[in-house]
């Protein structure tokens, strides 16, 4: 079942996947944070305001210690050697550089340069976590995705697994060391609850009904909203593998249902398609090959490499009308930090992180070389 619960988020992760592709490809390991608010620009000429670009050089402590985490230079010591960052001042999560190459920053390095001018040294900081680089999650704090789907999906995280091992299918991702698993529950289930995207029967939405519920799973009941002898289009979330199945269109029929369970057939043609998609995101288009009494058998030609692919469905599929449906997901860490990222530059104030930095107040001794003003760029 943690596939299928996987699968439900995908499309969140999908789009964050992206944009942490896009983060970490920036010109700094560790300053890449998306910030929060929308200040006024000023239009000074010699003094840094919100909207300038700004080449600079930095050194990051730890203010706990002092001791030295990241730095432009490659003598910390004489302050000599290495290459300016490149900085956008904003705190404005959605604002991007005008000029390329230009990343924006965490957001008290990014108050921390407001006045200053070029050649001018300044220490910056102690920064605090909600302005550096988050606050850890801990147990009981609450993830809501709410925003970020369109539907209400709030998770609960109710354990953390210390040295774990990585969940196999995820290797592929993230490598095969272990890593700190995150038990999310979710929070927002209730007897009586008619089930939308988190029903595996895709074809028939809000068809399924929360019978009871505990702290790991939910009871379900299904009615489906097409009548026996009716055809339709048989979409179901396949909870092994994650992927959305979509048969060819009006060829599934109820052949049979009782009280207990529902007997759906398939009945396609010979080449015809059976699509297979991963968090509506990822499409392969499946050829049907053969048909036999129980099984239909179909294929995937990769277009970029030209390998074929093979994969059977069922002709007939039995469904239990009374089903019980995991609350709950392990999440290694590395993953949910996908989520994290997404979550902190689309929620004003949100400072969850698993970020390496997370925790830690900040100090930034910084150098500034050049000042690009905005009506600089325009001209």
């Amino acid at each position: 079942m943690q596939s299928e619960k996987l699968a439900i988020i995908a499309l969140v992760i999908i789009i964050a996947g992206a944009l942490s592709v896009y983060l970490v490809s920036s010109n700094s390991d560790y300053i890449y944070e998306n910030l929060f608010g929308k200040p006024d620009i000023g239009h000074s000429n010699d003094i840094i305001e919100y909207g300038d670009n700004v080449d600079l050089h930095y050194i990051g402590r730890y203010a706990s210690n002092n001791s030295i985490f990241d730095s432009s230079y490659n003598d910390t010591t004489t302050m000599t050697g290495g290459s300016p960052l490149k900085v956008f001042v904003t705190l404005n999560n959605s604002e991007i550089s005008s000029m390329s190459g230009y990343t924006n920053v965490i957001e008290g390095f990014a108050e921390g340069l407001i006045d200053l001018k070029e050649n001018e040294s300044k220490i910056i900081g102690p920064i605090l976590p909600e302005k550096a680089y988050g606050i850890k999650p801990v147990v009981g704090d609450n993830l809501d995705l709410t925003d970020l789907i369109g539907v209400t999906q709030i998770y609960e995280i109710v354990n953390i697994i210390e040295n774990a091992e990585m969940p196999e299918e995820l290797i592929p991702y993230f490598g095969m060391d272990n890593t700190n698993i995150y038990v999310l529950k979710e929070d927002w289930h209730f007897i009586g609850e008619v089930l939308d995207i988190t029903s595996i029967y895709l074809s028939w939405g809000n068809s399924s009904v929360v019978t009871k519920i505990n702290d790991t799973k939910l009871w379900m009941y299904t009615t489906p909203t097409n009548e026996v002898g009716e055809y339709f289009t048989w979409r179901y979330l396949d909870i092994i593998s994650g992927s959305e199945i979509t048969f060819p269109e009006s060829t599934s029929i109820i052949t049979d249902m009782d009280k207990n369970s529902i007997i759906v057939s398939n009945e396609p043609e010979l080449n015809s398609i059976i699509n297979v998609s991963y968090g509506g995101f990822y499409f392969m288009d499946y050829v049907i090959q053969n048909i036999t009494e129980d099984t239909i058998n179909a294929s995937f030609s990769d277009p970029s490499t030209g390998d074929v692919q093979y994969m059977n469905f069922e002709k007939q599929q039995l469904i239990m009308r009374n089903e019980t449906q995991n609350i709950t997901m392990d999440i290694p860490e590395e993953y949910l930090e996908i989520i994290l990222q997404q979550l902190r530059m689309s929620l004003d104030n949100f400072d969850l992180s698993l970020d390496k930095l997370a925790g830690e107040s900040l100090i930034f001794e910084v150098e500034i070389i050049k000042i690009y003003k905005n009506s600089q760029e325009e001209s």
